[in-house]
């Protein structure tokens, strides 16, 4: 009885980590990268990719609270996208929650630029200080 059990178990967790195993693991950004450049993704005439060559030009759109598009004021990421597909690409709009939307909205996200480390860790600088932690003194005082 025990053995049965653990083997419909192990049956349940496989048809439900199927469709990751499938997938093949990729992450939401790399899908929507995949969409970004495929021209029939839409059903348009182009790829996102032939005017925003790898994403350029929407490193700060991700986080972004309202845009203006082709004249156009636009108060989500989603809208802006729905609107170049439809008139840059000539394709059909896709659903505000659909996968697709979603992970195209995860691609942009990802194109930000990374902020970098914050200074003051690795090696002190060389110069001519008394030392590195040792106490400066103060201007016009002494010395």
């Amino acid at each position: 009885m025990g053995t049965s059990k653990a083997l419909i178990m192990t049956g349940l967790i496989l048809v439900m980590a199927a469709p990751a195993i499938w997938a093949g693991g990729h992450l939401p950004e790399e899908r929507g990268q995949k969409l970004f450049q495929d021209q029939n993704a839409f059903g348009g005439e182009m790829s996102c990719s032939a005017c925003h060559p790898d994403g350029r030009g929407l490193e700060q759109a991700g986080g972004k609270t309202g845009f203006r598009v082709m004249g156009q004021n636009l108060n989500t990421l989603e809208e802006a996208i729905n609107l170049c597909i439809v008139n840059a690409n000539k394709g059909k709009a896709i659903a505000v929650d659909s996968a697709a939307m979603q992970d195209l909205v995860a691609y942009i996200k990802s194109l930000a630029p990374k902020t970098p480390a914050a200074p003051g860790y690795g090696a002190p600088p060389r110069g001519t200080s008394p030392g590195y932690g040792a106490p400066r003194p103060a201007p016009g005082y002494g010395r």
